[in-house]
């Protein structure tokens, strides 16, 4: 029999995150992420963030929470006004920024694959809500079911729902251009 507890002490069930990228792409970010205690009152929300990426602020029921960040290390320290009581959830929002890919020409190249949102040290499957708002020059795939897409003037904006829960999620962007080619047998493409 086990004597001890094995759940992680607190872990992400739902993640909606917004993302604005800029032609240069550089983002600005907020993520919210519903967090799920276990065993005990969590006060210590240990989130791993690449330290290219930096924290604006970090909020819990729209309260300013006191966070921690060092040089050389991914991890941001929450430490919330209020614990997470056990088998309770409440959503962490936290603001940031960075640019989350480099471009070379038409070919924009990703610095992260997963780690481009704050997650939770312990990791575990989460159902996910992405949001993007980005110029139309640039286009813009995420994981799961596109469910909604508008156009405002320049700027596309699009949002993207995995329903059932997965470790992670990603999107890819680039520059694409369509290119018109006739040729004297072949029909247009």
């Amino acid at each position: 029999t086990l004597r001890r507890d094995r759940r992680p002490a607190y872990e992400a069930v739902h993640y909606a995150l917004d993302v604005t990228l800029a032609t240069d792409l550089h983002c600005t970010a907020v993520a919210d992420l519903d967090l799920l205690a276990h065993g005990f009152p969590r006060r210590w929300i240990g989130l791993d963030l690449p330290e290219e990426l930096k924290v604006d602020g970090v909020t819990l029921g729209g309260r300013p929470q006191v966070y921690f960040e060092e040089d050389g290390n991914p991890m941001v320290w929450v430490r919330l006004d209020r614990a997470i009581q056990p088998e309770s959830t409440a959503t962490l929002r936290v603001r940031y920024h960075g640019r989350l890919f480099e471009r070379e020409g038409d070919w924009a190249i990703p610095n992260f694959s997963s780690e481009w949102y704050p997650k939770p040290w312990y990791g575990a499957d989460a159902t996910w809500e992405l949001s993007f708002h980005h110029p139309r020059e640039i286009q813009l795939i995420a994981a799961g079911e596109r469910t909604q897409f508008r156009e405002e003037g320049l700027v596309q904006h699009s949002t993207w729902r995995i329903r059932h829960p997965v470790p992670w999620a990603s999107f890819d962007v680039n520059f694409l251009r369509g290119i018109r080619v006739r040729g004297d047998s072949l029909p247009p493409l």
